[in-house]
């Protein structure tokens, strides 16, 4: 909120103490993102990505930012192994014997490896299940921010704007 602090310092700080630190390169990549920084914010979830060998969280913000900013049609061979070990360990999440971790970003991210591996129904079907796990607006919210920037890329990806509007009525129908 406006007025309190970034975390902008401390985190620098802590990447400065441990640069193989992927959660504090990643979250300050958040930080920069929502300060508009988009191209630093690219360089710290790249490095994040890099450091995590491919852990979901910075590699999906990565490959959301980097398909936004460069305009690039296609995805790299790289992205595509690293989405699909992204694609074991959240299946690990929401499919955990005492029920789902992480929800609903473990269900929403699963997604987004399904969308950028251009299947429409596994992103439909993990979207479904991530909007059935959520008690708050502004998560909905924020993944449809995140889907919204995706539409500016030039890479085609199949129900892509079906999820918008699914998300954009399940807001409106669950929250007012």
């Amino acid at each position: 909120p406006a007025g309190l602090a970034s975390g902008e310092e401390s985190l620098r700080k802590a990447i400065e103490l441990n640069p193989d630190d992927y959660d504090a390169l990643a979250s300050l990549g958040g930080v920069l993102k929502r300060e508009k920084k988009l191209d630093e914010a690219l360089d710290m979830y790249r490095n994040a990505t890099e450091v995590s060998r491919g852990h979901p969280y910075p590699l999906l913000n990565e490959l959301v930012l980097y398909l936004a900013i460069n305009q690039t049609p296609s995805i790299e061979n790289k992205y595509k192994f690293y989405l699909k070990r992204a694609e074991r360990f959240l299946h690990a999440q929401v499919e955990n014997e005492e029920g789902p971790i992480d929800v609903p970003w473990s269900f929403f991210n699963l997604s987004e490896v399904y969308l950028f591996l251009e299947d429409k129904d596994g992103f439909l079907k993990y979207l479904d299940e991530g909007m059935l796990s959520c008690d708050a607006k502004w998560q909905l919210e924020t993944h449809r921010k995140t889907l919204e920037v995706l539409q500016t890329s030039k890479l085609e990806l199949p129900g892509l704007d079906e999820g918008i509007d699914k998300l954009r009525e399940a807001e409106e129908f669950m929250f007012g």
